[in-house]
């Protein structure tokens, strides 16, 4: 899917537990899952550990893009 499809597992701001762990995502999908702006304010779990793009690399998200998106973080993985 294009990347701005990911929008939409990030739309409920009651959203509490997300993992990505192992998956493929395309690097542009970040900005649209947290993008400025918006706040997940109820997430208090992340897990984005092996997260790769298509061909295999490191797909990492902005890590400040991430803590200003989630302020009630409590465990990132």
């Amino acid at each position: 899917p294009l990347p701005a499809a990911y929008a939409s597992l990030t739309a409920s701001s009651n959203l509490q537990h997300l993992d990505f762990n192992s998956n493929v995502l395309p690097s542009a999908a970040w900005q649209y899952m947290c993008p400025p702006g918006r706040t997940l304010p109820q997430l208090r779990y992340l897990d984005i550990s092996r997260v790769k793009k298509a061909d295999g690399s490191q797909s990492v998200p902005d890590t400040s893009a991430l803590v200003s998106c989630c302020p009630g973080l409590q465990s990132l993985r």
